[in-house]
């Protein structure tokens, strides 16, 4: 992970050390291009375990020649493309109902021949879509026809004391989550403390704590920001509980062999 994030730092050209690495949201990402608006055609790249959110900056390792073609066809050309998780990360050839129906716009931000031969992506999230039909073309890789779907920002812009709250819990659970899973991850941290706006945070540690695909597809196709921020908190409570009996058993188990 080390030698990833510091490939990635000079491939972005942030002037970052590796202690503030954030593999994040940016603040002012989602606003930098025109959404969309109407019900348009976009090419859709299927990821195989992995959900990307509005505003959240992901590596994402592209193995299919179908993919790579996609990737770079459309980072040439400066295209957004489309990001939707497959259902099942087995298929190789996934069509329209391997994939869920609610995805994510992205900008392709840099393409990185990595030392081991693999190719990897970084891919900013923009905005989420409904993804209506797959169109069968001549590309070699999948095009979508994809609608808009609402954003809700009146939290942005005055949350009430409850949403403001709920966001100060979500974030608290975060950042035990991440202290009890015994790999902490100063990076993840250090954005947690420093990230602005209700939206991004939500995103981004929906993102970054380790919840599963399943979970984190949940959680993106709720519109509403509160009761997206609301389900967050749920899957989290549950995660921490989880871990919590891990370190109880391991505990246990400890004890009985020091007796």
């Amino acid at each position: 992970m080390k030698d990833i994030k510091k490939v990635i730092i000079n491939a972005i050209g942030e002037d970052l050390d590796e202690a503030s690495f954030i593999p994040l949201v940016s603040g002012n990402g989602i606003d930098d291009y025109k959404p969309i608006s109407n019900t348009t055609e976009i090419d859709i790249l299927p990821l195989r375990n992995t959900v990307l959110f509005p505003g959240v900056i992901m590596p994402i390792t592209v193995g299919r020649k179908s993919s790579l073609k996609l990737i770079r066809e459309n980072h040439k050309k400066g295209n957004l493309i489309g990001c939707v998780a497959q259902r099942d990360k087995n298929v190789d050839a996934p069509k329209f109902e391997d994939l869920h129906e609610v995805g994510t716009t992205a900008n392709i931000l840099k393409i990185l021949e990595m030392p081991d031969g693999n190719t990897t992506v970084i891919v900013q999230g923009k905005q989420t879509f409904q993804l209506n039909s797959i169109i069968e073309d001549k590309k070699g890789y999948l095009t979508g026809i994809i609608s808009p779907r609402k954003s809700n920002l009146k939290y942005e812009k005055n949350p009430s004391k409850k949403f403001k709250a709920l966001i100060e819990a979500i974030k608290d659970l975060a950042m035990r989550i991440i202290r009890m899973s015994g790999n902490v991850q100063q990076d993840v941290l250090f954005a947690l403390k420093n990230i602005e706006g209700n939206g991004y945070i939500v995103n981004f540690i929906a993102a970054n704590v380790g919840l599963e695909k399943d979970d984190r597809q949940t959680i993106l196709e709720i519109e509403d920001l509160e009761e997206r921020a609301s389900e967050l908190l749920k899957k989290l409570s549950t995660m921490s509980q989880m871990l919590e009996i891990k370190s109880s058993i391991q505990s246990q188990a400890m004890e009985n062999i020091d007796k």
